[in-house]
């Protein structure tokens, strides 16, 4: 692990965030961050289409030949908890490596697997560890389409922990049960944290976009409009009532996902609720979430903790940008 942070790019459906930070003495500043509109017909599969789409921000924006650090999307990758038994030091990655085979549907020549161990137990002497694992021709398509682009590809990650990495970075409280929401424009990412430890993570279909296209249809109005409408502070009691019909929905989502790991938390109360990412703009999905499950919930400020360099930066979107963020504490 090096000393520079990196470049946090985090290219999503509607928008595409770019985060920059700088630390002196232990203080982390907030360099850049900036966000330009994903194109229409964004295809990230197609490499000709990728590589003009990033060699244009590395133009744009300052990037050619920068550091990057760049996160899938947790529905690419296969990632959970293995408990293997103790075992040598020297052993370690090959007792990791033979117990993920069991659990990964691809031969292990396809897939690169990373691991970190979160917990040596030495009373029942074993040793529980998270694996990730995506596919190699996923990874060789990156690092092609970037290279091309002249953008150094340093680190890929996976959204849901750049959100998590961005959530301790800026809580006090390390020692917590929370459960954080990352209610995104195609899908909510989900994990239950204890502490400093995701126990749970997966994503759920639930999005933004159904509650703009629903607002649209029934308002006769057009997409931007009803997103106007959404974001605005001033709603009467028919858009709310659109807005909660669609939250039932989440609700259930969670309910089930909750229901469903309750062995995970046993008897344990959650502390907070979470929300990160665009859904922390409409006042309404906090209040509703809050209220159906009587937990309270915190808006994660990515930037709360930062000394704050870049001037033009407008705080009013700060929510969008945690997983950008938690990718630029990435180190090179």
């Amino acid at each position: 692990m090096g000393s520079k942070n990196l470049i946090g790019l985090d290219i999503g459906s509607k928008l595409t965030k770019i985060v920059q930070l700088r630390e002196k003495n232990g203080v982390k500043f907030l360099k850049n961050a900036q966000f330009v509109n994903s194109p229409n017909d964004l295809n990230l599969e197609d490499p000709s289409f990728m590589k003009d789409f990033l060699t244009k921000l590395a133009k744009d924006h300052d990037l050619k030949n920068k550091s990057i650090a760049y996160a899938f999307n947790i529905s690419e990758c296969i990632a959970r908890y293995l408990t293997i038994p103790m075992v040598d030091q020297s052993e370690i990655e090959q007792a990791i490596m033979w117990e993920a085979e069991q659990y990964i549907p691809f031969k292990l020549d396809k897939v690169n697997v990373n691991y970190q161990i979160l917990n040596i137990d030495q009373k029942n002497k074993n040793i529980k560890v998270l694996i990730v694992a995506a596919k190699k021709e996923k990874i060789e398509f990156l690092k092609e389409v970037f290279s091309k682009a002249k953008l150094k590809l340093e680190c890929i990650d996976v959204d849901i922990f750049s959100t998590i990495n961005t959530y301790l970075e800026n809580t006090p409280e390390k020692n917590r049960l929370v459960f954080i929401l990352n209610i995104g424009a195609k899908s909510t990412k989900l994990a239950l944290l204890d502490g400093t430890e995701p126990i749970f993570f997966s994503y759920i279909d639930f999005s933004l976009d159904s509650i703009v296209v629903d607002v649209a249809n029934k308002l006769s109005i057009s997409e931007p409009e009803s997103l106007t409408l959404l974001l605005s502070k001033e709603k009467d009691a028919h858009l709310i009532s659109i807005i909660e019909s669609n939250l039932i929905n989440l609700q259930n989502e969670l309910s089930n996902v909750l229901n469903f790991n309750f062995s995970l938390i046993a008897d344990r109360h959650i502390d907070n609720f979470v929300l990160a990412g665009g859904a922390c703009s409409i006042d309404e999905i906090a209040s509703y979430l809050a209220t159906v499950f009587n937990i309270d919930v915190i808006k994660l400020n990515p930037f709360n903790t930062l000394t704050e360099e870049d001037t033009k930066f407008d705080m009013n979107t700060k929510y969008l940008f945690d997983v950008a963020l938690g990718l630029a504490l990435r180190k090179a």
